[in-house]
Protein backbone atom coordinates (compact mmCIF):
# COMPACT_ATOMS: atom_id res chain seq x y z
CA UNK A 1 0.00 0.00 0.00
CA UNK A 2 1.50 3.58 -0.73
CA UNK A 3 3.84 2.25 -2.55
CA UNK A 4 6.10 1.76 0.59
CA UNK A 5 6.74 -2.32 0.23
CA UNK A 6 5.29 -2.74 3.27
CA UNK A 7 2.17 -5.39 3.34
CA UNK A 8 -0.65 -4.92 4.92
CA UNK A 9 -0.48 -7.84 7.44
CA UNK A 10 -4.69 -8.14 6.38
CA UNK A 11 -3.48 -9.55 3.44
CA UNK A 12 -3.05 -12.90 4.72
CA UNK A 13 -6.47 -13.35 6.14
CA UNK A 14 -8.84 -11.26 3.44
CA UNK A 15 -6.92 -13.46 0.59
CA UNK A 16 -6.98 -17.36 -0.02
CA UNK A 17 -4.89 -19.96 0.37
CA UNK A 18 -3.90 -23.50 -0.59
CA UNK A 19 -1.32 -26.40 -0.48
CA UNK A 20 0.73 -26.89 -2.82
CA UNK A 21 4.08 -28.76 -4.12
CA UNK A 22 6.44 -31.55 -1.97
CA UNK A 23 6.46 -30.89 0.50
CA UNK A 24 3.10 -29.38 1.06
CA UNK A 25 3.48 -25.46 1.48
CA UNK A 26 0.61 -23.51 1.96
CA UNK A 27 0.65 -20.20 -0.91
CA UNK A 28 -1.44 -17.78 -1.36
CA UNK A 29 -3.52 -17.02 -4.25
CA UNK A 30 -2.59 -14.73 -6.98
CA UNK A 31 -5.16 -11.82 -8.11
CA UNK A 32 -7.19 -11.70 -11.18
CA UNK A 33 -6.93 -8.33 -13.03
CA UNK A 34 -10.82 -7.75 -14.32
CA UNK A 35 -9.13 -5.41 -16.27
CA UNK A 36 -7.15 -8.19 -18.38
CA UNK A 37 -8.64 -9.94 -21.52
CA UNK A 38 -8.64 -13.21 -19.11
CA UNK A 39 -12.76 -13.28 -19.09
CA UNK A 40 -12.60 -13.31 -22.63
CA UNK A 41 -9.88 -16.14 -23.16
CA UNK A 42 -12.42 -18.62 -21.13
CA UNK A 43 -10.66 -17.88 -18.08
CA UNK A 44 -9.71 -18.17 -15.01
CA UNK A 45 -10.87 -22.28 -15.31
CA UNK A 46 -11.08 -23.67 -11.61
CA UNK A 47 -8.48 -25.92 -11.17
CA UNK A 48 -8.71 -29.67 -10.68
CA UNK A 49 -6.76 -32.26 -8.22
CA UNK A 50 -5.34 -35.34 -8.69
CA UNK A 51 -5.57 -36.68 -4.99
CA UNK A 52 -4.39 -40.10 -6.09
CA UNK A 53 -1.39 -42.16 -5.46
CA UNK A 54 -0.81 -42.79 -9.14
CA UNK A 55 0.13 -40.34 -12.24
CA UNK A 56 -3.20 -39.33 -14.56
CA UNK A 57 -3.94 -38.61 -18.08
CA UNK A 58 -5.04 -35.00 -18.52
CA UNK A 59 -5.46 -33.34 -22.30
CA UNK A 60 -2.61 -35.03 -23.28
CA UNK A 61 -0.19 -34.38 -20.34
CA UNK A 62 0.89 -36.52 -17.47
CA UNK A 63 -0.40 -35.21 -14.01
CA UNK A 64 1.93 -36.51 -10.92
CA UNK A 65 -0.11 -37.96 -7.56
CA UNK A 66 -1.18 -35.31 -5.51
CA UNK A 67 -0.89 -32.56 -7.79
CA UNK A 68 -3.01 -29.63 -9.07
CA UNK A 69 -3.95 -28.86 -12.90
CA UNK A 70 -6.10 -27.49 -15.30
CA UNK A 71 -8.08 -29.93 -16.75
CA UNK A 72 -8.48 -28.45 -20.07
CA UNK A 73 -7.00 -28.53 -23.77
CA UNK A 74 -5.84 -24.90 -23.76
CA UNK A 75 -2.31 -24.64 -22.71
CA UNK A 76 -2.56 -20.62 -22.15
CA UNK A 77 -5.22 -21.84 -19.07
CA UNK A 78 -2.75 -24.08 -17.54
CA UNK A 79 -1.07 -21.33 -15.28
CA UNK A 80 -4.51 -20.71 -13.70
CA UNK A 81 -3.55 -23.16 -10.37
CA UNK A 82 -2.29 -19.61 -9.73
CA UNK A 83 -5.82 -18.62 -8.59
CA UNK A 84 -7.26 -20.21 -5.84
CA UNK A 85 -11.37 -20.09 -4.78
CA UNK A 86 -12.01 -18.03 -1.68
CA UNK A 87 -14.72 -21.58 -1.56
CA UNK A 88 -14.92 -22.49 2.11
CA UNK A 89 -16.16 -25.48 4.01
CA UNK A 90 -18.24 -25.85 7.22
CA UNK A 91 -18.49 -28.00 9.91
CA UNK A 92 -20.74 -31.15 9.70
CA UNK A 93 -21.08 -30.64 6.09
CA UNK A 94 -19.96 -33.56 4.29
CA UNK A 95 -18.73 -34.94 7.02
CA UNK A 96 -16.30 -32.16 7.52
CA UNK A 97 -14.29 -31.85 10.72
CA UNK A 98 -13.70 -28.59 10.33
CA UNK A 99 -14.85 -25.41 7.84
CA UNK A 100 -11.48 -26.00 5.77
CA UNK A 101 -12.11 -27.25 2.17
CA UNK A 102 -9.93 -29.76 1.29
CA UNK A 103 -9.52 -32.40 -1.29
CA UNK A 104 -9.89 -35.91 -0.74
CA UNK A 105 -5.90 -36.50 0.39
CA UNK A 106 -6.86 -34.17 2.70
CA UNK A 107 -4.45 -31.07 1.00
CA UNK A 108 -6.05 -27.67 1.59
CA UNK A 109 -7.98 -26.66 -1.48
CA UNK A 110 -8.86 -23.48 0.06
CA UNK A 111 -8.91 -21.80 3.10
CA UNK A 112 -11.31 -19.70 2.58
CA UNK A 113 -10.97 -15.89 3.88
CA UNK A 114 -11.66 -13.92 6.36
CA UNK A 115 -15.27 -12.87 5.22
CA UNK A 116 -16.38 -15.75 3.35
CA UNK A 117 -16.32 -18.36 5.96
CA UNK A 118 -19.63 -19.95 7.32
CA UNK A 119 -18.75 -17.66 10.74
CA UNK A 120 -17.75 -14.69 9.62
CA UNK A 121 -18.04 -11.84 11.05
CA UNK A 122 -20.66 -8.86 9.58
CA UNK A 123 -19.93 -5.40 11.16
CA UNK A 124 -22.51 -2.89 10.64
CA UNK A 125 -22.11 0.73 11.66
CA UNK A 126 -19.10 -0.72 13.43
CA UNK A 127 -16.15 1.88 15.13
CA UNK A 128 -13.38 1.40 11.92
CA UNK A 129 -16.00 3.00 9.92
CA UNK A 130 -16.88 5.75 11.84
CA UNK A 131 -13.44 6.12 11.92
CA UNK A 132 -12.97 6.82 8.13
CA UNK A 133 -15.92 8.94 8.10
CA UNK A 134 -14.40 11.31 10.54
CA UNK A 135 -11.23 11.02 8.24
CA UNK A 136 -12.87 11.61 5.14
CA UNK A 137 -14.73 14.82 6.96
CA UNK A 138 -11.72 16.06 8.25
CA UNK A 139 -9.66 16.16 4.95
CA UNK A 140 -12.28 17.76 3.25
CA UNK A 141 -12.06 20.43 5.53
CA UNK A 142 -8.53 20.87 5.01
CA UNK A 143 -7.71 19.37 9.03
CA UNK A 144 -5.42 16.84 7.44
CA UNK A 145 -3.12 16.34 11.06
CA UNK A 146 -6.93 15.16 12.06
CA UNK A 147 -7.71 12.96 9.28
CA UNK A 148 -4.35 11.29 9.16
CA UNK A 149 -5.05 10.56 13.02
CA UNK A 150 -8.39 9.36 12.44
CA UNK A 151 -7.32 7.20 9.14
CA UNK A 152 -4.99 5.67 11.35
CA UNK A 153 -6.97 4.70 13.74
CA UNK A 154 -9.57 3.30 11.35
CA UNK A 155 -7.27 1.00 10.00
CA UNK A 156 -5.81 0.09 13.71
CA UNK A 157 -9.39 -0.70 14.78
CA UNK A 158 -10.12 -2.68 11.88
CA UNK A 159 -6.92 -4.80 12.55
CA UNK A 160 -8.02 -5.31 15.79
CA UNK A 161 -11.23 -6.31 14.92
CA UNK A 162 -10.38 -9.12 12.73
CA UNK A 163 -8.11 -10.22 15.43
CA UNK A 164 -10.37 -10.73 17.88
CA UNK A 165 -11.87 -13.24 15.81
CA UNK A 166 -8.83 -14.50 14.47
CA UNK A 167 -8.02 -15.20 17.81
CA UNK A 168 -11.07 -17.53 18.06
CA UNK A 169 -9.69 -20.24 15.57
CA UNK A 170 -6.45 -21.96 17.68
CA UNK A 171 -5.15 -22.16 14.16
CA UNK A 172 -1.42 -21.80 13.43
CA UNK A 173 -2.37 -21.66 9.23
CA UNK A 174 -1.35 -18.16 7.32
CA UNK A 175 -5.25 -17.63 7.08
CA UNK A 176 -6.50 -17.62 10.46
CA UNK A 177 -3.87 -17.24 12.68
CA UNK A 178 -3.67 -13.41 14.47
CA UNK A 179 -1.64 -10.85 12.95
CA UNK A 180 1.17 -10.70 15.14
CA UNK A 181 1.68 -6.73 16.63
CA UNK A 182 4.98 -6.84 14.81
CA UNK A 183 3.50 -6.39 11.69
CA UNK A 184 0.93 -4.75 12.78
CA UNK A 185 3.23 -1.72 13.79
CA UNK A 186 5.36 -2.07 11.14
CA UNK A 187 2.30 -1.37 8.72
CA UNK A 188 0.68 1.29 11.05
CA UNK A 189 3.99 3.32 11.22
CA UNK A 190 6.27 2.92 8.13
CA UNK A 191 3.12 1.54 4.97
CA UNK A 192 0.37 3.99 5.30
CA UNK A 193 1.74 7.57 5.05
CA UNK A 194 2.11 10.53 7.43
CA UNK A 195 -0.17 13.51 8.28
CA UNK A 196 2.03 15.23 5.22
CA UNK A 197 1.15 12.94 2.12
CA UNK A 198 -2.70 12.00 3.33
CA UNK A 199 -5.02 12.01 0.53
CA UNK A 200 -8.70 11.34 -0.04
CA UNK A 201 -7.86 8.26 -1.87
CA UNK A 202 -5.70 6.66 0.72
CA UNK A 203 -8.99 7.10 3.07
CA UNK A 204 -11.33 5.70 0.91
CA UNK A 205 -9.26 2.95 -0.32
CA UNK A 206 -8.29 1.94 3.71
CA UNK A 207 -12.32 2.15 4.15
CA UNK A 208 -12.48 -0.13 1.29
CA UNK A 209 -10.88 -2.67 2.33
CA UNK A 210 -12.30 -2.33 5.87
CA UNK A 211 -15.49 -2.34 4.98
CA UNK A 212 -14.94 -5.72 2.23
CA UNK A 213 -18.37 -6.97 1.36
CA UNK A 214 -20.28 -4.47 2.88
CA UNK A 215 -22.80 -2.80 0.39
CA UNK A 216 -21.22 1.00 2.11
CA UNK A 217 -18.70 0.72 -0.17
CA UNK A 218 -20.65 1.08 -3.13
CA UNK A 219 -22.28 3.43 -1.78
CA UNK A 220 -19.51 5.06 -0.79
CA UNK A 221 -18.00 4.58 -4.81
CA UNK A 222 -21.42 6.55 -6.41
CA UNK A 223 -20.62 9.06 -3.80
CA UNK A 224 -17.87 9.70 -6.21
CA UNK A 225 -18.94 8.90 -9.18
CA UNK A 226 -16.44 6.13 -9.16
CA UNK A 227 -13.63 8.20 -9.27
CA UNK A 228 -10.12 7.09 -10.54
CA UNK A 229 -9.04 9.73 -8.30
CA UNK A 230 -10.47 8.98 -5.36
CA UNK A 231 -10.41 4.62 -6.11
CA UNK A 232 -6.90 4.68 -7.76
CA UNK A 233 -6.66 1.34 -10.44
CA UNK A 234 -10.38 0.95 -10.65
CA UNK A 235 -12.42 0.63 -14.21
CA UNK A 236 -14.78 -1.37 -14.98
CA UNK A 237 -13.94 -4.72 -15.75
CA UNK A 238 -12.66 -5.69 -19.88
CA UNK A 239 -15.38 -7.75 -20.16
CA UNK A 240 -18.00 -4.65 -20.11
CA UNK A 241 -16.44 -3.52 -22.71
CA UNK A 242 -16.72 -6.01 -25.61
CA UNK A 243 -20.15 -7.42 -24.20
CA UNK A 244 -23.14 -5.22 -25.80
CA UNK A 245 -25.77 -6.75 -23.46
CA UNK A 246 -24.28 -5.13 -20.64
CA UNK A 247 -23.72 -1.80 -22.30
CA UNK A 248 -27.51 -2.06 -23.07
CA UNK A 249 -27.93 -2.21 -19.15
CA UNK A 250 -24.86 0.38 -18.50
CA UNK A 251 -24.36 2.69 -21.73
CA UNK A 252 -20.77 3.10 -21.81
CA UNK A 253 -19.56 6.50 -20.04
CA UNK A 254 -22.21 5.47 -17.04
CA UNK A 255 -21.93 3.42 -13.98
CA UNK A 256 -23.87 0.64 -12.23
CA UNK A 257 -26.10 3.18 -9.75
CA UNK A 258 -28.83 0.65 -8.86
CA UNK A 259 -30.79 -2.67 -9.46
CA UNK A 260 -33.46 -2.67 -11.14
CA UNK A 261 -37.11 -3.67 -9.65
CA UNK A 262 -37.80 -7.56 -9.64
CA UNK A 263 -40.56 -8.46 -12.09
CA UNK A 264 -43.15 -8.73 -9.21
CA UNK A 265 -42.92 -4.78 -9.10
CA UNK A 266 -43.41 -4.70 -13.08
CA UNK A 267 -46.27 -7.25 -12.95
CA UNK A 268 -48.44 -6.51 -10.25
CA UNK A 269 -47.79 -2.44 -9.34
CA UNK A 270 -46.45 -1.11 -12.61
CA UNK A 271 -48.11 1.80 -12.26
CA UNK A 272 -46.30 3.10 -9.22
CA UNK A 273 -43.34 1.90 -10.75
CA UNK A 274 -43.61 3.81 -13.94
CA UNK A 275 -44.50 6.57 -11.58
CA UNK A 276 -41.55 6.26 -9.60
CA UNK A 277 -38.24 7.45 -12.50
CA UNK A 278 -39.17 8.11 -16.49
CA UNK A 279 -36.98 5.15 -17.05
CA UNK A 280 -37.83 2.83 -14.43
CA UNK A 281 -39.15 -0.14 -17.48
CA UNK A 282 -36.12 0.33 -19.42
CA UNK A 283 -32.98 -1.47 -19.65
CA UNK A 284 -30.46 1.18 -19.31
CA UNK A 285 -32.26 1.83 -15.43
CA UNK A 286 -29.34 0.14 -13.81
CA UNK A 287 -27.24 2.96 -14.76
CA UNK A 288 -29.64 5.98 -13.47
CA UNK A 289 -28.63 7.69 -9.83
CA UNK A 290 -30.70 6.62 -6.95
CA UNK A 291 -32.34 9.57 -5.52
CA UNK A 292 -29.84 10.61 -2.44
CA UNK A 293 -27.43 10.06 -4.83
CA UNK A 294 -28.90 13.21 -7.09
CA UNK A 295 -27.65 16.45 -6.76
CA UNK A 296 -30.85 19.17 -6.00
Amino acid sequence: FDNKGIEDPRADKLLPWAEYGYPKKMIRSKGVDMQSTIRMNSGPIASSYNDKDVAIQSNGRTVNPHSWYINSANTARWGDTVYVSIKSSSKGYDSDVSDTYRWKDGTVAASGTFYSRPDAPTHLVAYPEMCFIKAEVLFNKGDKAGAFNAYKEGIKAHIDLMNIKLGSYADASPSKSPMTQAKIDNFLNKGIGTAGDITLAKIMTQKFIALSFSQQNWNDMRRYDFSSSVYPGWSVPYEYTVTAAAQTKIPQGKQFRRVRQVSHEINYNSDNLKASHPNALNDDIWSFPVWWSTKE
